[in-house]
């Protein structure tokens, strides 16, 4: 009988998880009121606007509200960013005592190569070895004689309290001041430079907001991760949980052209996974990769939603735990990564 009881529950909430999922995933709930504006130029007929309006009343829409607009100009070239140059992309990554951290450099590795960027990679890194790689990488790129498009940058470490670096040694490198070596690197002025950092930013846990319906029997029947997640924070400040730092805040509006993107919000841990690697890297590349034409802050919010759904088995006991990006943008233009086409050898007679 029990067995009975306990299949009809599983079903029910399977069930239950369906339906859910087709009703939320990737769409925004609407129960609330809905308010409509239209801009319409000069030239466009009040006939024209009136049926409009007739339309999105019957789509629910209570108000709705019209303005005249001017006619603005099609976007110019100059909108996206040339990424015809040279790409360059630099990989530092702690791997010792950070188990799955080797699938993250693979991965990304890959990508890269995949998306025409020269990549050079470094593994183990100590605090003054993050320094030193970065203030190389911005002399190779001062050096070439031919035009340098962008820039990435991926630091994979563990991370301190104040959102701070550790390397190889345990010694601590701030993330602000390896911003700023590759921000006065004269051949990417203009030019797109991207910060990946999967790290720690201080001890907060996020437990995210469960689900209501059928709670009693679907936390009973709910698996648990085959594998725990690690978080990439050591253990000498799991408990600093609250801190955020106080230093230079990167990308600021004195720094055009970075895109910053964080595995973790301020002062949150950052998961990663023994077998896999860390959910945000990962994640990013699978994004990338399936669309690799599309502009990459709307990637970057498609790669926020999917590490959001997920739910990771945190060190710090039997608690779920969730995870959030955190994306800073001083970028002027639009980004995206396509490769470019190569050209073709010249043909002989």
């Amino acid at each position: 009988m029990a067995f009975l009881v306990a299949g009809t529950l599983q079903v029910a909430s399977q069930m239950a998880d369906a339906r859910q999922s087709l009703e939320r995933k990737g769409k925004y709930g609407l129960q609330g009121p809905r308010v409509a504006l239209t801009l319409s130029s000069p030239g466009v007929l009040a006939s024209t606007v009136a049926v409009l309006e007739d339309v999105l009343r019957t789509l629910g829409f209570e108000s709705c509200q019209k303005r005249e607009a001017s006619v603005q100009p099609e976007p110019s070239p100059s909108a996206q960013y040339d990424l015809s140059g040279t790409r360059a992309a630099l990989l530092l990554s702690v791997i010792h005592g950070r188990p799955g951290a080797q699938h993250d450099v693979e991965a990304l590795g890959g990508l890269c190569q995949a998306l025409n960027f020269k990549t050079t990679l470094r593994t183990d890194p100590t605090a003054q070895a993050f320094q030193e790689e970065m203030a190389q990488f911005r002399e190779r790129l001062d050096a070439r004689r031919v035009p340098v498009s962008c820039a990435l940058v991926a630091l994979m470490a563990h991370g301190g309290p104040q959102g701070q670096l550790l390397g190889a040694d345990g010694q601590e490198v701030q993330p602000e001041a390896l911003v700023e070596e590759l921000s006065r690197c004269r051949a990417l002025w203009g030019c797109p430079k991207i910060f990946l950092l999967q790290a720690c930013r201080g001890g907060q846990r996020d437990a995210g907001v469960g689900p209501t319906a059928l709670p009693w029997f679907r936390r009973w029947l709910q698996a648990s991760p085959t594998t725990p997640s690690n978080a990439d924070v050591l253990q000498i400040y799991a408990d600093a949980q609250g801190r955020s730092s106080g230093g230079p805040t990167p990308g600021s509006s004195d720094q055009a052209d970075i895109l910053m993107v964080y595995a973790a919000a301020e002062g949150c841990v950052a998961y990663r996974d023994d077998e896999k690697g860390s959910d945000f890297i990962q994640t990013l590349v699978e994004v990338l990769r399936a669309d690799p034409k599309g502009e990459l802050l709307e990637l970057l919010t498609e790669v926020n939603r999917r590490v959001c759904e997920l739910e990771v088995l945190g060190p710090d006991g039997e608690k779920r735990r969730k995870a959030c990006l955190e994306i800073r943008s001083s970028l002027r233009r639009r980004l995206c990564l396509r490769a470019q086409p190569r050209p073709l050898p010249p043909r002989g007679c």
